[in-house]
């Protein structure tokens, strides 16, 4: 039977786990604050550097080195197909015109309201040689292509786990129509994957 010393002992302790986590949560949005301010002075300078006629290349404006992208498409019986519901693999084909020439294909862990009664279902990512697609099934389903050109900024964010897409420093003076996502929560490895194939040289 627990004393009122042994209750007290426990509310100070729960209050000290609930201090420490606000204190975490804090240090994790002034990184995430801090990660998105290195990446935007990393662009400027890019633009400023491209401007005076020095030639940057794309990838530049990413700070970490990414890995090779991948060399060869996923095969037509390649497991990540067989785990997408009809409805999904639908999309994937309405958005690509098929299966062939996907390079990367990830269910990513960010949901989208697609109006569905119970729980969001997860949005999926995939990478060709030259466009991102990204779409959620649902009774209000969602699917947009981007060209790999206007997404010359983006990054993998460590602190969220999350794909952040960014148009190219020449598209942000036009109307450019995004998903209604910031980003997309996923592996360091497949986020890092993405984004070899999304900075990869044109013409390869």
């Amino acid at each position: 039977m627990w004393t009122w010393y042994d209750k007290t002992v426990s509310q100070d302790h729960e209050r000290r786990l609930e201090s420490e986590l606000q204190q975490w949560r804090r240090t994790a949005e002034l990184l995430q604050t801090r990660i998105r301010g290195l990446e935007e002075e990393n662009g400027r300078l890019a633009g400023l550097l491209l401007e005076r006629g020095v030639n940057v290349h794309a990838a530049s404006t990413t700070v970490l080195e990414l890995p090779p992208p991948p060399a060869q498409p996923l095969a037509a019986d390649d497991d990540s197909f067989h785990s997408m519901r009809p409805d999904e693999l639908g999309l994937l084909r309405e958005a690509l015109g098929g299966t062939d020439g996907v390079f990367a294909l990830v269910l990513s862990d960010t949901r989208a309201d697609t109006g569905g009664w119970f729980r969001r279902p997860k949005v999926w990512v995939a990478a060709t040689r030259d466009r991102l697609a990204v779409w959620a099934a649902g009774r209000r389903p969602w699917l947009e292509t981007i060209e790999f050109s206007r997404l010359r900024e983006s990054l993998y964010n460590h602190v969220t786990g999350e794909l952040v897409l960014a148009p190219a420093l020449e598209m942000k003076r036009r109307c450019l129509r995004m998903s209604p996502l910031d980003g997309y929560r996923m592996s360091p490895l497949d986020g890092y994957r993405m984004l070899a194939l999304i900075y990869q040289p044109q013409g390869d």
